[in-house]
């Protein structure tokens, strides 16, 4: 169980009853508000014994706005007014007549609308939501209005063609405004900028023996592991100087050191070293290594010669990283297998980009970047200590909070699953190699390899329209389906038969340089399906044994059409050096065929997009998008979409549409999707001409250490695999820290007035306070001290 008060403390003894603040919420009531959504912070369980447990909760719920001006019924049309329509015209005409007519009600300027609001629900969430429920209601009593008329036949298409086109039309050609949210950071894996900064404060407040404080220092171990490069590229071989942390060992806290060996291989492994109980002044002492020199642990004092052969060596082989400490130095060429790869990575790996915009945009696209709230002063009765938590603070622990996912296992089983909605639309594009399965008589093949071009006799094609599943015209007015894709699979690779083209490309999988270390392999080579005769080539390579630096090289012989597979090993020679010692060839057979999947950046999850794009335009619920194309994903909020019906066919079989999207990351990304219609005028099927984004996302997590559902237990799966959450006999003290966590991100969501709020934690209570003069008045009666304001 969690200390509730330090003993040796004076005050151990006052009541909760003698002090002025209130319990914060620990139930159903711990609900925080913004714009659009609800977000309650709590679920209670009954335990088996009858008592409730308090389960920290993030849970979401969209809004529901009142509409003052909302009307039972919009159209009213007479009966004998209905009867004179005969013909679809002039149904048009009528439905144009009645959008005139309602113009105001339909289209209210956002001024004049929230000011019919309170104040507290005026936003562009409410603008978009109350005008787009208004707008649907409208079109549903305008189909009503259709089915009440005596049309048929081709005069009943042409009056639902307008009907659907004007439906379409009455959300198109305005920019469609989302509320803004900003939470100051994305909270890259550089510049000190991973939240590790409230973890710190929250694990400082504790005192000594709080049992809470395993669950933190499990978080900071795996943030300052896995999210921590201040160089903004992790160097596998030099790890510690361009992470900007040092290595020791997760158990004893002691830093590691290399063991002897360890400089060079294809991995390393690792000791701590103490000096024995038996040796002096330095008895007990731990020790590192730094090259061929021996440094006692907290600083650079270097360890007597005659005690370095007298050591103590531990293996250590659980390894995380954490800040310097004293006059403590990084060391060079400190080796470490970041990306759990099981090999040291001579390419350096580019984290410049990483970090957490996902998160953020999830904050931003619910509103919770705190924008009203002025921190948190925390009094903790059981350390004396007092801890001010900022409003960046606040957000980090609510980023840190959501990091946790929303992957949870079933109690009993490993595989993870998602408890809440998710929608994602465009599959991302992570600039993957392409797939070359080659036929072989009646087997394939299947190479991973870059292509670089493709011929069909002497003409060069273009790769982005020779792999689109679409055929769009030059003007842009109509579409076939291209009859050479075969299959699309995961979304956004497709494959075509690739057996009457010239194929030029490189390889791409690993061989190892002159010193054992494993690098990329990029070889260039050209399968040409006419070609008489020429030397084999080259076509791919397959890692077999990392450690023993094998791998299989697969060749073509373009005279004899035959594929054959030559295992490969690197052996030192006379010099030292490694070099390559091929085997005996095996010949696969002769190439009959040859199949090419590629990665698109555009033409996937056509009706995804258009379907989140609907939501958001019409619901005003808000989405995020990732605004960059290519590999890099730069996740962010939108703040502006436009759709705009640029040209629509005379006989309204076609419409191309373009959009404008203004997000964190992009502004002004534009795009053009080109539609086929029916009779009807609905959409039937769509080509995207060209892919203002990469992909639509929205994620509205639930974040809890446990939810209980319909019998099933889920577990939230980064939390206990972190060590956040202990199941067994930690499990009310690590609870307890999450819960903290939780009461501080709740204070920032509910604060709207940019004051800060004051809280002391007591007896294993949090007290919150409407003033801070009662709130000093109690951290005086607990025997605290007020700390000077900067």
């Amino acid at each position: 169980m969690p200390i509730t008060n330090n003993p040796n403390r004076p005050v151990a003894n006052v009541p909760l009853s003698d002090l002025k603040g209130k319990e914060i919420p620990q139930d159903d009531k711990k609900i925080a508000s913004t714009p659009s959504h609800d977000i309650t912070m709590n679920t209670d369980y009954m335990m088996r014994d009858g008592s409730k447990l308090n389960m920290p909760d993030f849970k979401l719920k969209l809004r529901n706005i009142e509409d003052p001006g909302a009307k039972d019924k919009i159209i009213d049309m007479p009966q004998a007014d209905i009867d004179k329509i005969k013909k679809g015209k002039d149904f048009e005409k009528s439905l144009g007549k009645l959008i005139e007519a309602n113009k105001a009600y339909l289209n209210p300027s956002k001024d004049d609308l929230l000011a019919t609001l309170p104040e507290g629900e005026r936003s562009n969430y409410a603008y978009n939501n109350i005008i787009g429920r208004r707008n649907e209601k409208f079109f549903d009593e305008a189909g009503a209005l259709l089915n009440k008329t005596n049309l048929t036949g081709d005069e009943a298409k042409d009056a639902r063609r307008a009907l659907n086109f004007a439906h379409r039309d009455a959300f198109r050609g305005r920019a469609v405004d989302f509320d803004r949210a900003d939470t100051g950071s994305y909270w890259s894996y550089g510049k000190d900028a991973p939240f590790t900064h409230i973890y710190d404060k929250m694990l400082k407040s504790l005192p000594e023996g709080d049992p809470k404080r395993e669950s933190i220092q499990n978080e900071l171990d795996f943030i300052f592991t896995k999210k921590y490069v201040t160089s903004g590229k992790v160097d596998e071989n030099n790890a510690e100087k361009t992470m900007g942390v040092i290595a020791i060992d997760k158990n004893s806290r002691d830093v590691v050191s290399m063991t002897k060996g360890s400089e060079t291989g294809l991995n390393a492994s690792y000791e701590t070293l103490k000096v024995p109980a038996d040796a002096g002044e330095h008895a007990g002492k731990a020790v590192y290594r730094d090259g061929d020199k021996h440094y006692f642990a907290g600083g650079s004092t270097e360890v007597p010669a005659d005690l370095v052969s007298k050591l103590e060596s531990k293996p250590a082989n659980d390894i995380v990283f954490r800040k310097l400490k004293d006059d403590e130095k990084l060391r060079e060429n400190f080796r470490y297998d970041w990306n759990g790869n099981r090999m040291m990575d001579t390419e350096k790996i580019n984290t410049g980009w990483w970090g957490h915009c996902d998160i953020k945009a999830t904050m931003e696209t619910i509103l919770t970047d705190m924008k009203g709230s002025g921190g948190v002063n925390e009094f903790n009765s059981a350390s004396g200590k007092t801890t001010n938590y900022s409003r960046a603070d606040q957000l980090e622990g609510l980023a840190s909070l959501l990091n946790h996912g929303d992957g949870y296992v079933v109690d009993g089983q490993r595989r993870a699953v998602t408890i809440s909605p998710s929608e994602f639309a465009g599959a991302r594009f992570d600039d993957r190699p392409t797939s070359m399965s080659v036929e072989l008589g009646g087997r394939n093949l299947d190479l991973q390899v870059r292509v670089k071009g493709l011929k069909k006799g002497e003409e060069s094609l273009d790769l982005n329209k020779t792999f689109a599943t679409k055929i769009v015209d030059d003007k842009m007015e109509s579409f076939t389906d291209n009859p050479d894709i075969k299959r699309v699979e995961r979304g956004d690779t497709n494959f075509i038969d690739g057996s009457k083209m010239t194929i030029s490309g490189t390889t791409d999988g690993y061989s190892f340089d002159d010193m054992g270390r494993p690098v990329e392999s990029k070889t260039p080579f050209t399968i040409d399906p006419n070609a008489a005769e020429g030397e084999r080539q080259l076509i791919a390579t397959n890692l077999r044994d990392l450690q023993s630096r094998e791998l299989e090289r697969v060749y073509f012989d373009p005279t004899t059409k035959e594929i054959s597979v030559v295992d490969t090993q690197f052996v030192k020679n006379a010099e030292g050096k490694f070099e390559a010692k091929e085997g005996d060839a095996r010949v696969m057979g002769k190439m009959t065929g040859v199949e090419l999947g590629r990665e698109m950046t555009g033409g996937d999850d056509i009706e995804g997009k258009l379907e989140l794009l609907k939501e958001a335009i019409r619901s005003g619920d808000k989405m995020a998008t990732d605004s960059d194309a290519r590999e890099e994903v730069w996740n962010g909020e939108v703040h502006r979409i436009k759709e705009e019906t640029a040209w629509r066919s005379p006989d309204g079989k076609w419409e191309r549409v373009d959009i404008k999207v203004d997000a964190t990351f992009g502004t002004n990304k534009v795009g053009t999707f080109l539609h086929k219609l029916d009779d009807e005028g609905k959409i039937i099927d769509t080509a995207e001409v060209k892919p203002a984004v990469d992909f639509y996302w929205k994620d509205r997590p639930r974040v809890s250490p446990v939810v209980v559902d319909r019998g099933n237990v889920y577990i939230n799966k980064a939390m206990t695999e972190r060590g956040v959450v202990d199941l067994g006999e930690g499990m009310m003290s690590s609870l307890g820290a999450m819960r903290d966590l939780n009461d501080l991100v709740y204070l920032g969501l509910k604060s709207k007035n940019n004051e800060a709020a004051y809280t002391i934690v007591h007896e294993g209570k949090r007290l919150v306070y409407d003033n801070k003069a009662d709130w000093e008045a109690d951290v005086k009666k607990l025997g605290g001290e007020i700390p000077a304001e900067d």
